[in-house]
């Protein structure tokens, strides 16, 4: 168990799901489902012609996208680390790229209880009922993002990631995928790209 000290808009934030009935998968992991890109296929064509590309880094206030080493260094007694996930996408061409967005979810689970006067971070729900909590189910690295120009003349996309102390040290992967939603049902066009979150004890 870990205490810290974290801004409630984190966890309301990373907590809920706030999608349409395709991206349902803060549960996926959950339930203990690898296949979270198969299961949300809803049976439709896949048409995985669109390239992505997952890069570990940081945009800059000039919206410009600058790679930086997958390894956070915390202090074990209690901490947290963030760094962004971006996509790259290729061959967008044939489509409305205001109707894309790129999924993102990942293997690292959490359980959050989230009070005034701190946080506390477990591995699994049944760690925190044991000790008298109620925690919330954070999935690192999850989200949806627009296909956008964050100012320097390139489309991405994009997702905050995290590392804290609980269970150092560890690696998580951030799995993603492109669909468009032009349709009356999403359609998935892009394979699953990859990238690692490496999870470290200062020294």
């Amino acid at each position: 168990m870990f205490k810290t000290a974290v801004l409630s808009v984190l966890l309301t934030s990373c907590i809920g799901n706030v999608y349409d009935n395709m991206i349902t998968y803060d549960t996926a992991r959950l339930g203990g489902n690898d296949d979270w890109y198969e299961s949300y296929q809803n049976d439709e064509v896949v048409y995985d012609n669109v390239g992505i590309d997952l890069h570990v880094g940081h945009l800059t206030s000039a919206g410009t996208f600058e790679s930086d080493d997958p390894y956070l260094y915390l202090d074990p007694t209690g901490d947290w680390a963030f760094i962004q996930v971006v996509a790259f996408l290729t061959n967008v061409g044939s489509y409305n790229t205001d109707l894309i967005r790129v999924a993102f979810t990942s293997d690292r689970v959490e359980w959050i209880c989230g009070q005034p006067s701190g946080s506390w971070i477990f591995l699994s729900q049944e760690e925190c009922e044991a000790q008298g909590y109620y925690c919330d189910p954070v999935v690192a690295g999850e989200g949806i993002s627009g296909y956008f120009d964050a100012g320097a003349g390139q489309d991405i996309a994009a997702v905050n990631a995290h590392c804290t102390a609980a269970g150092l040290p560890y690696t998580y992967t951030v799995e993603a995928y492109v669909y468009d939603i032009s349709q009356p049902d999403p359609v998935v066009i892009s394979h699953v790209a990859y990238a690692d979150i490496n999870c470290r004890a200062q020294q």
